[in-house]
């Protein structure tokens, strides 16, 4: 029996996650149908801002702050917790003013758990971003970045890998 309620479980879990895709679609987000979604997650602000490349992984509690333009590119894998804020706060004058500045997330990406992505940044192709990092400047392709803020940690070569790396991933049918 705790197996049947295991599958229907899943199932459902399954079924929530692609309402979720469909919604962000009729809303106005571009978000490839090969998406894949690990769990609730929010998006604040205009939805058409909003661009997910085919085969991204976007897990429980991820948070998009659209008052610009997030661009996060193909099989980009975010973890738990990861927030994207395109808005801050103006510190040139009294009083402070709301301005907006684009993310991208490129190709082959990994954004790991509870790290913040701040606005006019953006994540070079085949890079990792490691745990609770801030990250408030571009980070150059195939790096591992760490820290707050974050800083480069190593150098990644990776570019046969992520060049091929679609080869091994098995097909996923589309989704509604």
């Amino acid at each position: 029996m705790t197996k049947l309620f295991a599958i229907l479980d899943s199932k459902c879990r399954n079924a929530l996650n692609r309402a979720r895709l469909w919604r962000l679609r009729m809303a106005g987000s571009n978000v490839s149908r090969t998406v894949i979604v690990g769990g609730r997650f929010t998006v604040l602000g205009a939805y058409h801002n909003l661009y997910i490349g085919p085969h991204t992984t976007i897990n429980e509690g991820c948070f998009f702050n659209c008052g610009d333009i997030i661009r996060i590119g193909s099989y980009v894998h975010l973890s738990p917790y990861v927030q994207l804020h395109t808005g801050y706060l103006g510190m040139s004058s009294l009083p402070r003013t709301h301005l907006y500045s684009p993310i991208t997330v490129e190709d082959h990406v990994w954004i790991a758990s509870m790290t913040t992505i701040g606005a006019g940044t953006t994540i070079g192709r085949n890079s990792v971003v490691g745990a609770g990092s801030v990250v408030l400047e571009d980070v150059p392709p195939n790096t591992f970045v760490a820290g707050v803020p974050a800083r480069v940690i190593k150098r990644l070569s990776i570019n046969w890998l992520a060049e091929n790396v679609s080869s091994c991933y098995p097909r996923q049918r589309e989704l509604d």
